[in-house]
């Protein structure tokens, strides 16, 4: 089947017991499901897969892929939307995008996907220029783009990574990402504003050598209750080349397995360093709320320990180094000495 239409709008649906929450559609408009899958791929394919002067998408029935090859000219090369219009990017109107497993959707030579309403994919999504997400993305499958811009939560902006994988050179955040799977990321940026990410995140660094330092410089990850609320992480006199940093947010909650903080109301995060096994770690925290009184301290296997050498700079930031060695199990907590 390669379309369905129903006659009330679509709010909430569930895909193996995760309730996702879908872009409003008004009681006018048909809500229009298109599912991209092994059956229906050769006509579903051409049919809603193409792009302002685009060729429409080709399918290859061995490999279950459709192909879109964009043009540098237009941008952007796809729309998923629920509306057309005269001089809009979207050809044909699609609510809800479906890809199925074993599917692969594959844009090429373009400017990128735009979603305005929604996305569901349990398949894999190639994208070599980037996907803007202004409406509700879940993924259960593979994501693999140059960029994944993430837009402003009040117009949609909603990524639910639901198990499956995004992989992306960079990641700018203006909304809400949901990680339940993996994101492999070079660079991660936050708005200023309005950006949140709960679950982990993992940026893939590459070091530099022969300027006395090795650093990964100024990775912006909200970590409190305010997104302004930020983790860095520097690393410096190591012998490695590629390495990785994952970030782990657990807020007010106790991580399971250690015991009790020194601090006073500490919030718990997670800064784990993979790939890399000697240097030392420079980790500051950064907030509003931050004065000289504030202390980070690190799960030792056994008790919560103190970061070596920590400074206070102004406004707002407390930084601790520690070698690279000791903080294997990556948990942290900030948080007012009891001594204050």
């Amino acid at each position: 089947m390669n379309s369905k239409t129903v006659s009330i709008p679509v709010i909430l649906i569930t895909f193996f017991g995760a309730s996702v929450l879908l872009v409003p559609i008004s009681e006018s408009h048909a809500y229009a499901v298109v599912e991209l899958n092994a059956a229906d791929g050769s006509q579903v394919c051409p049919a809603y897969i193409q792009g302002v002067n685009t060729n429409p998408g080709e399918w290859n029935a061995k490999t279950l892929t459709c192909t879109l090859v964009g043009i540098l000219t237009q941008s952007p090369t796809l729309c998923i939307s629920s509306k057309v219009f005269v001089g809009g990017c979207a050809l044909k109107s699609i609510d809800l995008l479906i890809i199925d497993s074993k599917v692969t959707l594959r844009i090429i030579n373009d400017t990128g996907m735009e979603l305005d309403s929604n996305l569901v994919n349990y398949g894999t999504v190639y994208d070599n220029y980037g996907v803007w997400v202004n409406g509700i993305l879940v993924n259960y499958g593979t994501i693999d783009s140059n960029a994944i811009d993430n837009q402003v939560q009040a117009l949609g902006g909603i990524t639910n990574n639901a198990g499956g994988t995004l992989e992306s050179r960079y990641i700018v955040n203006y909304g809400t990402i949901k990680n339940l799977g993996m994101i492999k990321v070079d660079s991660y940026q936050d708005a200023d504003c309005c950006g949140y990410i709960s679950g982990n995140l993992t940026n893939f660094v590459t070091l530099v050598h022969g300027m006395g330092k090795t650093s990964i410089a100024n990775v912006t990850y909200p970590v409190r209750h305010s997104p302004k609320d930020t983790v860095d992480v520097s690393i410096r006199d190591s012998s490695g080349t590629r390495g990785s940093v994952t970030f782990g947010l657990y807020g007010s909650v106790q991580p399971i397995g250690t015991g009790s903080s020194s601090l006073v109301n500490p919030s718990f995060f997670g800064v784990s360093v993979k790939g890399i096994t000697d240097g030392k770690a420079q980790i500051c925290f950064s907030g509003s709320e931050i004065t000289f009184q504030y202390v980070i301290q690190y799960w030792n296997g056994s008790g919560w320990k103190n970061l070596a050498r920590q400074t206070f700079t102004g406004p707002g930031t407390v930084c601790g180094n520690e070698p690279i060695s000791r903080l294997s199990g990556g948990l942290m907590a900030t948080g007012l000495s009891k001594t204050a």
